[in-house]
């Protein structure tokens, strides 16, 4: 497996995969599959600066599109014998003394086409960050993995015993204690999006 920082980008690259991301946001500009030449962050997003690239954070407490989606992140590289890890972090500082850092730890398999991510919110400032949206406090931090395979993309995601269907929303919210969420295409060669998630962490595929 393979790691290159690069000024404006980062690359890395396994047997299986080659994912480029952005250092603004720690967000997935690339995520080709090689055997089959798909990019799963094709597709995506607006087609202004912002670009709404695969891993989008957001503070909602916060004007959108926020600050994290285009604060510039420091990455370290981490290497292992059965895994390479990518740690992404950033320090948000404001003048009233709230210092919030955040981490996004992404671990990368030569065997899977999948990779976990884990966040990590640490306040290290004095005072309580509320992190909610004004207009809906049942919105906290937010963070999207939107992606596109091709025509006739259908999600599907499990909240405890029950696994729902549907089509493909721009937004959307689940309520409840959610253990995957996935999107997927039934057409011949159709490749799926995969997200196990846990309280601090997911991962997709």
């Amino acid at each position: 497996m393979k790691t290159r920082l690069i000024d404006d980008h980062i690359v890395v690259e396994t047997p299986l995969l080659l994912i480029n991301f952005t250092y603004y946001g720690a967000r997935v500009m690339n995520w080709i599959v090689k055997d089959v030449g798909v990019d799963l962050a094709s597709g995506v997003g607006y087609t202004d600066f912002i670009r709404r690239y695969p891993l989008w954070s957001w503070i909602p407490s916060e004007p959108w599109p926020g600050e994290l989606c285009l604060a510039r992140f420091t990455a370290i590289p981490k290497f292992g014998r059965n895994s390479s890890q990518l740690e992404f972090r950033y320090f948000k500082t404001d003048g009233h003394g709230d210092r919030l850092a955040v981490y996004r730890i992404i671990k990368f398999y030569p065997d899977k086409y999948f990779m976990d991510v884990e966040e990590i919110l640490a306040n290290q400032g004095e005072s309580e960050i509320i992190i909610e949206a004004c207009w809906n406090k049942s919105i906290g931090y937010s963070i999207s993995w939107s992606t596109h395979i091709r025509s006739g993309d259908v999600q599907a995601w499990k909240v405890k015993s029950r696994t729902d269907f549907g089509k493909i929303w721009t937004w959307m919210r689940v309520y409840g204690e959610v253990s995957w969420t996935a999107i997927y295409n039934n057409d011949p060669g159709g490749l799926g999006w995969n997200n196990p998630l846990q309280p601090d962490e997911f991962s997709m595929a």
